[in-house]
């Protein structure tokens, strides 16, 4: 039995270790929920969150969900700034990304506003990766066969 537990705990340890070595960012797995009530923990950090996205004129924002986006509820949302080069799955347009759920990945700054202070919980600025999410449940039937989680998939 003791043989079986020190097998397992190796195992865990192998992978908690080689993990970063396979491609990932480093960047902070947080939650949109974690990020609008706690903006000073985050500030300055690299970290990765996900939510709904709007990338259109003057609502480029992070919103917590769909609704809040559609109300363009600013106070659950953080507004987003692209970088220049941008790692993105699938490799498509921005525009691909918009209306839809994703995880994204840069700095968080506090501070930062967006269009007439819509995002007053601060931004992200110069995001360097976006991953649109898979659904995987619509609320009757299971869509996709799991294959990994999103954040395990960005991490790649």
């Amino acid at each position: 039995m003791n043989c079986e537990w020190i097998r397992a705990l190796l195992v865990l340890l192998a992978i908690t270790c080689v993990t970063p070595l396979l491609g990932d960012s480093g960047a902070l797995d947080t939650s949109m929920v974690q990020l609008l009530a706690n903006p000073s923990d985050f500030h300055g950090k690299f970290v990765r969150v996900s939510g709904y996205l709007h990338n259109q004129f003057e609502d480029t924002a992070l919103y917590l969900s769909k609704e809040d986006a559609d109300f363009l509820n600013g106070k659950q949302s953080v507004w987003i700034e692209f970088g220049d080069e941008i790692d993105k799955d699938p490799n498509k347009p921005l525009e691909h990304f918009d209306c839809k759920r994703v995880l994204i990945e840069d700095i968080f700054d506090k501070n930062m506003g967006g269009h007439m202070g819509l995002s007053s919980t601060g931004g992200i600025r110069n995001i360097s990766r976006i991953l649109e999410e898979t659904r995987w449940f619509d609320g009757k039937k299971h869509l996709q066969k799991e294959t990994g989680s999103p954040g395990e998939r960005l991490k790649r």
